[in-house]
């Protein structure tokens, strides 16, 4: 960045006296004085000068909404003078005992893999020197199903209700197959077979399988009589 100096609201230049040091956040303050009809000069530095840290970069663009089980990655870079400390926060709570926690100088990676229901909640990045602090937030939404068992087995005849919900953002979907078609007829032996509920929004889709088995009378299998010719 281009380091300025001012002195009571006026900016510093050369024809003031003053040099910037290249590459160093200083000052250097020449005088002549006249002392004993000797030249002497004064050199004073101030002492360093701090910049706010501000928040660059940060990946992906909020809000962040996610199929359950998927990787999720939070990035976030800083800048400022020190250096700024760059540290994570889950609704209000540090997690800087993170394990999926990466820091490479002025950027830092939030991994949470596999992510479930409890993952969601507001995740901060928050860059920090002696000059103050700026924070970059991330609402992450996890899409999720609410299933019943993968199997299930029923007496012929009898009700059934299959329960599925799902929630996300935007509001989900839900859609039901049987065997990889739309759902069709009920109360009969063929009822039994594989459906599946999917849920499907912007983020993605989700489902799940359950295999119903329809417990009833053997079929009974007939066979053509044989005759026996006697004699």
């Amino acid at each position: 960045p281009k380091l300025s100096w001012y002195k009571d609201g006026r900016k510093l230049t050369s024809a003031d006296g003053v040099m910037l040091q290249p590459g160093q956040w200083k000052l250097l303050l020449t005088r002549r004085y006249k002392a004993n009809a000797d030249l002497k000069s004064l050199f004073s530095t101030c002492s360093w000068c701090a910049v706010p840290p501000g928040v660059d970069r940060v990946e992906p663009v909020e809000p962040v909404t996610v199929v359950q089980g998927s990787l999720v990655t939070l990035t976030c870079e800083a800048r400022g003078f020190p250096l700024p400390t760059l540290t994570w926060m889950k609704d209000g709570q540090p997690l800087s005992l993170h394990r999926n926690l990466l820091l490479d100088g002025q950027e830092t990676r939030l991994q949470l893999p596999d992510v479930t229901r409890s993952d969601e909640g507001l995740y901060s990045c928050v860059a920090s020197n002696q000059a103050g602090s700026s924070t970059k937030s991330f609402n992450l939404t996890v899409l999720a199903i609410l299933l019943f068992s993968s199997r299930l087995t029923i007496p012929v005849n009898s009700p059934l209700e299959l329960e599925c919900s799902a929630s996300g953002v935007p509001p989900p979907t839900i859609s039901w197959l049987k065997d990889g078609r739309p759902l069709e007829g009920a109360g009969i032996r063929s009822d039994a077979g594989i459906y599946t509920c999917t849920a499907k929004n912007l983020a993605g889709r989700a489902s799940h399988d359950m295999r119903l088995v329809v417990q009833g009378e053997k079929r009974l299998c007939l066979t053509p009589p044989r005759v026996v010719q006697k004699a």
